[in-house]
């Protein structure tokens, strides 16, 4: 692996106030990154742009707001909005993450969904592949769907939007 690969582990969403603050979505196997890191990097139209981190403060799931040294106001923060934030592939510790492969997917309610088959993080979405009634679905893994997860039982409780097992 190169030191210069970057892993997406997130997006920029929006200005947080007029000083300069940012809100960005982290994917939810990235969410210690924040906590970590002192630069992040945002992709703009294929350079990783590096930014030092002043400042971190968790929203609610999965949203964080930060403030980038040398990004002072709302409209320096528009250009940014929906483009991927970035790490260094060699900073994350991707090996301890979590191996999801053989949980079970629960609903809310506690409903069996299925078994998760396979992790497909080389996209922009991470997916689970899941065997569900002798087929494979896949479900997006994003942090405002987890409720729970239970390692030592091997269950992973999503609250999913209705309709998104039909796709």
């Amino acid at each position: 692996m190169s030191k210069n690969e970057h892993t997406e582990i997130g997006v920029v969403v929006k200005p947080h106030g007029l000083k300069g603050e940012i809100v960005l979505k982290i994917e939810a196997n990235f969410s210690d990154v924040i906590d970590t890191s002192d630069v992040l990097f945002v992709n703009h139209n294929g350079s990783m742009v590096p930014f030092i981190l002043e400042s971190t403060a968790r929203l609610n799931k999965g949203l964080v707001k930060v403030k980038f040294a040398g990004i002072n106001s709302a409209a320096e923060v528009d250009p940014l909005r929906g483009r991927s934030v970035m790490q260094l592939t060699a900073q994350l510790n991707i090996e301890n993450q979590l191996d999801l492969v053989g949980f079970a997917i629960h609903d809310k309610l506690g409903e069996v969904l299925g078994e998760i088959q396979y992790v497909n993080d080389s996209g922009v979405q991470t997916l689970l592949e899941v065997l569900r009634n002798g087929g494979e679905i896949y479900i997006p893994l994003v942090s405002d769907f987890i409720v729970e997860v239970d390692e030592s039982k091997k269950v992973l409780i999503l609250d999913l939007p209705d309709g998104i097992l039909d796709l």
